[in-house]
């Protein structure tokens, strides 16, 4: 399981990817975003909060909403400034093959919602503009991707929108320098009267078939980047974009929203909760293994600079979790030999969810009353048979107490083991009697 980590950082709804060391063995590449962590003009002691905590890639976030300062929304602000304080970090960060940070100013729908429609025309051509000294700058750095946003703001006719995000695209296109830069689109939403709405790119189908149709005329430039806190805003189904988009899927942005703005949270920790079953099952069901981002700035930016080193560490754990997860299918079948540690309801569903792909020896327990029985048609055992595994035979933890139990085995010297957790199943409880295999 291994491969390199990205460095990245964003752009006003893009963001840019920058490879650098391999700093642990895993299949998904993980990284963080900037917000409320790294401040630009001096990002070392960010960036040193963001190593501590185990992170080795993140993602910067643009360092203002232009639009918000503007005063009357006068958009030749918007097109004069230029932060090259921030151009040049990035340019030095790359160099030294360390935390790309990338980003340019970020305009959103709702903060536009009061543009006249030549402003918001203006608005829209400057930040085109602006996308494309993003993308020279990215090229320039040797960062091999860029995220991209649709835009709306201004636009309320759909074939007007998919004109203007086509034409966009298709520019970005030709910009580009080198060949393997790669542009990654999102789904995103948009602000109408205040109320958030599905974006360009948020049917699933639509997202496939304007992918498919700029890689044929743009020589397989683009990907997709699934941003679950968008999705959430708008009520969207992650499993359905998912599955419609499949290995079009290069990235996922995790984040949770507050359902009125589009503030992000740390996930397990926002007012309104995600559906993150959908969101697993759809990113199994594609076969996901590319980049995953976490991004939390609401929840991280909150706290005092003095207590964030332990908030890190918190993100750091949800990060793991989540590639815990979607990685979760994945480490069961590269086992041809494998033990169950619990025989309890976790053992069961875990044999529910993978028993038709792998078929444990036994099962363990430290109740010494199951010793000698058999549960769910598997033997039950003592933990000490753990002792005379077979070689290349590796043990499954089915339990809720997961720290005790891996204390447990590494005394004994077992180091081959993983974890299962049942929380959001590839087999759901009414699929399972739908299938008959509850009573």
């Amino acid at each position: 399981m291994g491969t390199d980590l990205f460095k990245m950082g964003t752009v006003p709804g893009f963001t840019v990817f920058h490879e650098c060391e391999q700093v642990k063995e895993i299949d998904m590449r993980l990284m963080i975003s900037s917000g409320g962590i790294v401040d630009y003009r001096r990002p070392n002691q960010g960036i040193s909060d963001l190593r501590k905590a185990g992170f080795a890639s993140v993602c910067m976030e643009s360092p203002v909403d232009i639009v918000s300062r503007l005063e009357g929304f006068q958009t030749e602000t918007f097109v004069s400034l230029q932060d090259e304080t921030f151009s040049e970090t990035v340019r030095q960060t790359a160099a030294k093959g360390e935390i790309a940070l990338l980003s340019a100013p970020c305009l959103r729908s709702a903060t536009l919602g009061q543009l006249k429609k030549a402003d918001a025309k203006a608005c829209r051509e400057a930040l085109m503009e602006r996308t494309l000294d993003t993308l020279a700058l990215c090229e320039k750095a040797e960062i091999p991707a860029l995220l991209v946003e649709p835009v709306s703001f201004g636009l309320t006719d759909a074939a007007e929108i998919e004109a203007f995000n086509t034409l966009f695209f298709i520019r970005l296109a030709a910009a580009c320098r080198k060949k393997g830069t790669k542009i990654l689109l999102t789904n995103g939403v948009t602000s109408v009267n205040g109320h958030y709405r599905r974006g360009f790119l948020s049917d699933g189908p639509r997202a496939a078939r304007v992918l498919d149709d700029l890689n044929e005329q743009c020589r397989n430039r683009f990907a997709f980047c699934l941003d679950a806190g968008a999705a959430s805003l708008s009520g969207q189904d992650m499993e359905d974009l998912a599955a419609a988009l499949g290995s079009r899927i290069a990235a996922v942005r995790v984040s949770e929203t507050d359902g009125k703005t589009e503030k992000r949270y740390l996930p397990f920790a926002a007012p309104v909760e995600t559906d993150w079953t959908a969101f697993f099952r759809g990113l199994r069901t594609a076969g996901f293994d590319g980049d995953l981002i976490l991004d939390g700035g609401a929840t991280i930016g909150a706290v005092s600079p003095l207590i964030k080193p332990a908030i890190l560490s918190f993100a750091k754990a949800v990060a793991d979790y989540f590639v815990l997860q979607l990685e979760l299918e994945q480490e069961v079948r590269k086992h041809e030999k494998l033990v169950l540690f619990g025989a309890g309801n976790m053992c069961r569903n875990f044999l529910l969810s993978y028993g038709d792909i792998v078929h444990p020896l036994f099962t363990v327990d430290n109740n010494k009353a199951l010793w000698g029985t058999t549960f769910e048609g598997l033997a039950v055992k003592a933990p000490e048979e753990l002792k005379n595994l077979p070689a290349g035979t590796a043990v499954c933890i089915c339990n809720t107490y997961y720290r005790e139990i891996e204390a447990q085995l590494q005394e004994m010297g077992i180091t081959d083991y993983f974890f299962f957790n049942d929380e959001y199943p590839p087999v759901l409880p009414y699929e399972r009697l739908k299938r008959g295999l509850i009573e």
